[in-house]
């Protein structure tokens, strides 16, 4: 359940992949921060936990990015799986919600992802691939942007992960956040209002981090929840 402004909530829903897919009734499916600055050609040093990876490797693959993501198994059980498992989307599915995601600076898009998982509370996931990493990090930037001007959270305190993070928070709430990531050439975003026992949302962002990491030096994820 989605904790809403004044307290209420609802059912979580999904409105990146699944909501283009709506849209374009195409399938039927439905931070802390190291700062938004340029860190030019240089990587920052690695922030996963499961050690270093090609920044500049681009990712072109649907099954990359679905690996990316987490499936039943990497999640805590009793999560459930609210989209039927992990969805990905390249070409110009993919171009269209970076634009509408990430803003007019977002270019090069590859391959969008997503999945999610309800229980008591919900965690949301979200990819984005880019032919080179200043594509994705202008797109982190402008993920940020999106988020931090709906004015639903400020930026909050959190670990880093990946190349460059920032986490958003509901005020007074530390349940509720969304953590904005890029680790090399690949951007994600990971909702969560986790209100009971498991994982707080710093270990799940760093979950996902790691999942992209181990992509993008060619090995299949082992990184989860449980």
């Amino acid at each position: 359940m989605t904790k809403r402004a004044g307290g209420s909530t609802a059912r979580p829903t999904s409105l990146g992949v699944l909501g283009v897919l709506g849209v374009l009734g195409a399938l039927g499916l439905g931070l802390t921060g190291c700062g938004l600055g340029d860190d030019g050609d240089a990587e920052k040093p690695d922030a996963t936990k499961s050690g270093p990876y090609d920044p500049a490797k681009a990712v072109r693959t649907k099954a990359d990015v679905r690996a990316m993501l987490p499936g039943d198994g990497e999640v805590p059980g009793g999560w459930e799986d609210a989209v039927d498992g992990p969805k990905a989307l390249s070409g110009h599915y993919a171009e269209r919600y970076c634009g509408s995601w990430a803003g007019k600076g977002c270019s090069k898009a590859l391959v969008m992802g997503e999945t999610s998982y309800a229980y008591d509370g919900n965690v949301n996931f979200r990819i984005l691939t880019f032919a080179d990493k200043s594509a994705a990090r202008a797109a982190y930037r402008g993920v940020f942007a999106t988020e931090e001007s709906t004015g639903e959270r400020t930026p909050g305190k959190a670990q880093r992960v990946g190349s460059e993070s920032r986490t958003l928070r509901a005020s007074g709430d530390r349940a509720d956040a969304v953590t904005i990531l890029r680790v090399g050439t690949v951007v994600a975003r990971v909702n969560s209002y986790l209100n009971g026992p498991g994982p707080d949302g710093d270990e799940v962002a760093a979950m996902q981090a790691d999942r992209i990491a181990q992509v993008l030096r060619g090995e299949k994820p082992t990184a989860t929840l449980r």
